[in-house]
């Protein structure tokens, strides 16, 4: 029997070197756009390289270096088990 469970958090609390899938990104205005024109859209997968402020992540095999307060705009689904 499969047993997967999945959570969101935010990006800021995700631990090093777990992937996540994009969820939806709450910030506004400029800040979604570039969060957007990074790479960083719902569906797909990041995965957080370095902790702390600034982070550094990956999508699409390229490495950003992201705030920590915007990092915690975007909303990750993390799929544990099975």
């Amino acid at each position: 029997m499969n047993m997967q469970s999945v959570f969101t958090i935010d990006l800021g609390g995700l631990p090093e070197a777990v992937p996540a899938r994009i969820g939806s990104i709450e910030a506004a205005g400029p800040d979604h756009v570039r969060l957007e024109v990074m790479g960083l859209c719902p569906g797909r997968i990041v995965e957080v390289v370095q902790a702390g402020d600034p982070m550094i992540v990956r999508v699409l095999g390229t490495r950003i270096g992201l705030a920590a307060s915007l990092a915690r705009s975007v909303r990750v689904d993390v799929v544990c088990g099975g």
